[in-house]
Order: structure tokens, then sequence, then C-alpha cells
């Protein structure tokens, strides 16, 4: 669900910051929004897969864990965003800032506006 919900808000930013943008994927001419998307779903299921199966092995002061997993997943996002445009085309470093932004907000919605 938080994956859908930094994918939903990584498109819906990076449309409004790069709308007329596209990207050559294996010939076939893609929004960058979409891409951008995709990505920044991609990193933050990495890293809630790193969250989950990595992280518990590494020994850290349990002060800093939350930092440390925001700081994992946000950076995650961040670079799933722009590896996703990165390989296809010319990445912008702002997505990165988009990737990593999307995660922080679509973590509120998910834990704040839409408990379970």
């Amino acid at each position: 669900m938080r994956a859908g919900m930094t994918g939903a808000v990584a498109t819906a930013a990076s449309f409004a910051l790069f709308p007329t943008v596209d990207i050559d994927v294996n010939g076939m001419k893609l929004p960058s929004y979409a891409v951008i998307g995709v990505g920044a779903a991609t990193g933050s299921l990495a890293a809630s897969a790193a969250h989950e199966w990595v992280y518990p092995l590494i020994p850290h002061s349990a002060k800093w864990d939350s930092a440390e997993t925001a700081a994992l997943s946000i950076g995650a996002a961040g670079l799933g965003a722009y590896g996703a445009v990165s390989i296809f085309g010319n990445a912008n470093p702002m997505i990165l800032a988009v990737g990593g932004g999307a995660y922080a907000a679509g973590d509120y919605i998910h834990k704040v506006m839409m408990p379970m």
C-alpha cells in the first residue's frame, strides 16, 4: 500500500514538474512521470524489503532507529526514481528530491490520513 502511495505521489509531482518530457523505453515513448512513479514505487518496495530483512542484521542504537529507517526509505525511493530515469535517458538531479519527497508524503498519507 505504501509503495503504491509513493508511486502515485511521485507521478503527480513529476507530472506537475515535467509534463512534456518523454523517455524512450525500448522504442516506446513514455511520459517521464510514469517512469518516475514506477521508479519511486520500486525504490519504496526495496526500502521495505531492506527494512524487513537487512536492517535487523545491522547493529544499531534504538535511539536512532526511526531516523535511520526514514533516511533509508527516503533515499531508496529517491534513488529508485532517479535510477529508472537514468537507465533510459538523462536524469535531472531534482528527480532524487521528487522520489524522496514522494516517499515522505506517501508515508504520511498511509499512516495519518488512511490508518488501518
